[in-house]
Parts: C-alpha cells; structure tokens; sequence
C-alpha cells in the first residue's frame, strides 16, 4: 500500500483530475500531471468489481505497483481509473497495463 504522504489530498485529486493530462488504455486510464513530489491516486468504481473485496485487491495491486514507482524518483501527480476489463486480467497482466501507461507518460514530457 502507498503511505498516506504519497497519497493524493482531495483538494490535490480535484486539482490534478481537473487539468492533468490523459492516457487511455482499454484496462485503464492514467491522468497525470508533472510537479516536484510523487502522488498518486486509485480509483476503482463498482462498474469494475461488484464485491468490496474485489475492488480492494486491485486497489491494493496498483498501489503497491505505484509504491515502486515512487522509489524510483518518479516526480508527478498519478491518478488511476480503472476499468471493467481489468478485472479478467491477472496480477502480472495488471502490473503491465500500468507500467505501460506509467511508460508513456515520460515519452510525452
């Protein structure tokens, strides 16, 4: 999971959702913008998985894939929608569908 001081504020998530810039993929789709710290958000609607816990295992996945990134000097706001086909995916399939994205936002700076 990503400490609560990496995680986005609500005046910080209004802030990025509002003017970030967007990547799409059929799984998922990453809003970023470029600042001097690391943040990052998940969202994972009821559109995607039914059950709570569905819902909180893939939150816990992308988090912990967005923890590495952040030991690795990333600095950016991150937020994270997930969508329904992510759900058929499987642990590595979801932590490449991220890196993916999270690779793309470097290549457009």
């Amino acid at each position: 999971m990503l400490p609560k001081s990496l995680r986005l504020s609500r005046t910080e998530f209004t802030q990025v959702f509002g003017v970030g810039r967007r990547i799409h993929s059929p799984e998922l789709t990453l809003i970023y913008k470029p600042q001097a710290t690391f943040k990052a958000a998940v969202v994972v609607s009821k559109k995607v998985g039914k059950r709570a816990h569905e819902r909180a295992t893939i939150r816990r996945r992308l988090y912990t894939e967005l923890a590495e990134v952040a030991r690795t000097g990333a600095t950016s706001a991150y937020i994270v929608l997930t969508k329904p086909p992510l759900v058929a995916l499987s642990r590595a399939a979801q932590r490449s569908a991220l890196r993916s994205l999270l690779g793309r936002t470097t290549k457009e700076r």
